[in-house]
């Protein structure tokens, strides 16, 4: 055992494996320096944030009534209403919260809990950086390891959604854990299959923690269990004919009573959704898919002409992974269980989330343009690009049969949601460490070609290395960079934003409207979005005002009188899209004469302004 731990510490300790942690090291801390100042941006800085919050002062207080399923975040609401408990706690230990109840604490320090989920997500982002760094060195080796994730850290994308709350990071960490863990478990001699799945089956526990990050984002499941799969049914494995004894006693008693399940909730989305279709679809979808996939799987397994296919496709530890999945969405997403009509509510927005103008043009129009959409959102630099196809190349030729199934997994990614879906650049994040992994590739291969057991070629390698790396930072754009350009620039709209709350409780008289868009959201607008969500607000943070979260929908301000904040990049989305959606409900208050102008405060893009309307 000495000798063993005393080889592998000799192993670290060289220069080919030295080399590649510093340059990690630097990665890391060159992202945390450039994006820790978002992390202290004012903090109603974006509605993405305030569902967050809500939910995370809902839980804090023990209230589990969830009403937001940002489809559906559970797991990243649950955790951050840990630490946010944890701090209070501390705070009273130390005597800073001398007799504060918990929601008293909390609005009394609204700033800090934006600044505790903004920093759980910039943890994430880091440690999804270090765990991509992790499996790329399981996979192939340091050199290779070191380039992914820079990759990674550089991706102009995926640091502009670990600036500010956002899940992705956590679902990234919980599939790279996953893969990592399935990782081990296939190194394992003897392996387990034959036996049920138990916390210590590295493959049951894989799929555990890709469940959860489906309740982080649904689309992890869509983005991880692919690869995994891949992993599992093209690992070497003596030839199974049957099923072990626990999968056939488990599928006598649970598949009938799961079988009548399907069926009802079929009935019941026929039922009870008909005015929720895509709820209605979703639902639908899951339950004849499951039935129709298990009784499939059943019938073939019955025939022995095909009882091998069925045990070599639906093996085991696939079994294994799949019932993971299910234990660890259940795990991480429980509020579902019995706040299913809002998640079912959140599935019904999404399903409307549809680019109206691409669903008119020709398929082969529509689906160039989303190809192109992505890609520049995979590989914003050239060098990414050629990386890729490069590696994507190499790994066909050489049936690499660990790192295939990542290749796939990224391609999958083109046909894992619909074309005519919103094409929003971060529906690729989850993806992007199998894009790297891929990326990464060739320089594994050529560093593995060098011989490394002499001084020299360690030192080549090293070279190689080096410069394989100073190329991609010279020619990649500085993600972590651009990320902290932005918050700089959108805390001085921010600013602008609390000078116009500041005139509006100054200049005007209580109880009046004063309709907000969505680019002048302030702390007001956060209270009644609070409200609205049914999470307890002290009655102390309102100011008798009426505040509207505003669309620019006319009809919210017909027959009333009051004022309205709004920045001119408002304008496409309260006119321009409005319309598009419904004729004439749009407003411009700055053309529509039943608006007058009262204050301005900044310029340029920073601009916001306060409008007077008279709708009587």
């Amino acid at each position: 055992m000495k000798t063993a731990l005393r080889d592998a510490v000799r192993t670290l300790l060289r220069p080919i494996h030295l080399v590649p942690l510093a340059l990690l090291s630097y990665w890391v801390a060159s992202a945390y320096g450039y994006l820790r100042p978002a992390l202290f941006r004012t903090w109603f800085f974006s509605s993405d944030e305030y569902v967050i919050a809500a939910e995370v002062i809902r839980f804090s207080n023990l209230d589990f009534r969830q009403r937001f399923f940002d489809l559906p975040g559970t797991p990243f609401m649950l955790l951050d209403s840990l630490l946010w408990a944890l701090f209070y706690g501390v705070e009273r230990v130390l005597g800073l919260a001398p007799s504060t109840t918990l929601a008293t604490f909390t609005f009394q320090h609204i700033s800090a809990l934006f600044v505790l989920m903004r920093a759980t997500t910039l943890v994430c982002f880091l440690l999804s950086v270090m765990l991509l760094y992790a499996l790329v060195a399981k996979l192939m080796n340091s050199a290779a390891a070191a380039i992914a994730s820079l990759l990674l850290v550089m991706s102009p994308i995926y640091c502009s959604y670990s600036s500010f709350t956002r899940t992705e990071s956590l679902s990234m960490v919980l599939i790279l854990l996953a893969a990592i863990w399935l990782l081990r478990g296939l190194e394992r001699v003897p392996r387990v299959s034959a036996h049920p799945p138990t916390i210590r089956d590295h493959v049951f526990i894989a799929g555990v923690l890709l469940g959860v990050a489906a309740g982080a984002r649904l689309h992890s499941l869509a983005a991880g269990l692919p690869p995994l799969l891949m992993l599992l049914w093209l690992e070497r494995q003596p030839a199974q004919s049957e099923y072990p004894a626990w999968i056939l006693k488990w599928s006598k008693w649970t598949l009938p009573p799961a079988w009548a399940a399907a069926l009802f909730l079929c009935w019941m989305a026929k039922a009870r959704l008909a005015a929720a279709p895509g709820a209605q679809s979703f639902v639908i979808t899951l339950a004849l898919g499951g039935l129709l996939m298990s009784g499939a799987a059943l019938l073939l397994y019955r025939s022995r002409a095909t009882r091998a296919l069925v045990v070599r496709v639906l093996s085991p530890d696939a079994i294994k992974l799949l019932l993971g999945c299910c234990a660890g969405g259940v795990l991480g997403n429980p509020t579902a269980l019995w706040r299913y009509n809002y998640f079912l509510g959140s599935v019904q927005m999404y399903s409307r989330y549809r680019d109206w103008d691409r669903m008119q043009w020709p398929f082969l129009k529509n689906a160039a343009w989303y190809l192109r959409r992505y890609v520049q959102a995979i590989a914003p630099d050239k060098i990414t690009l050629v990386l890729f196809c490069v590696g994507a190349i190499l790994v066909l030729i050489a049936r690499d049969r660990r790192v295939t199934p990542f290749l796939i997994g990224s391609v999958l990614f083109f046909f894992s949601k619909p074309l005519t879906l919103v094409a929003s650049p971060h529906h690729v994040i989850l993806w992007l460490p199998f894009f790297f992994i891929v990326c990464a590739y060739p320089l594994a291969k050529l560093v593995d070609r060098i011989p490394k057991h002499t001084i020299s070629g360690e030192a080549s390698a090293i070279a190689v290395l080096l410069a394989v790396a100073l190329g991609c930072v010279l020619s990649l754009t500085p993600g972590p960079k651009v990320a902290r350009a932005v918050a700089f620039a959108t805390e001085r709209r921010l600013q602008n934003i609390g000078r116009a709350t500041a005139w509006i409780k100054q200049n005007t008289q209580p109880q009046g409207p004063v309709a907000i868009s969505y680019f002048c959201l302030n702390p007001d607008a956060f209270y009644t979005w609070l409200r609205s969500l049914e999470v307890p607000v002290p009655l102390s943070v309102f100011d008798g005002r009426e505040y509207l979260m505003w669309r620019g929908d006319r009809s919210t301000l017909r027959g009333r009188t009051g004022y309205a904040c709004a920045t001119p990049p408002d304008v496409v989305s309260i006119k321009t899209n409005l319309d598009v959606q419904s004729f004439g409900e749009g407003t411009d208050p700055y053309s529509d004469p039943r608006f007058e102008r009262v204050a301005t405060f900044g310029s340029g893009p920073d601009e916001v302004d306060l409008f007077h309307f008279d709708q009587r």
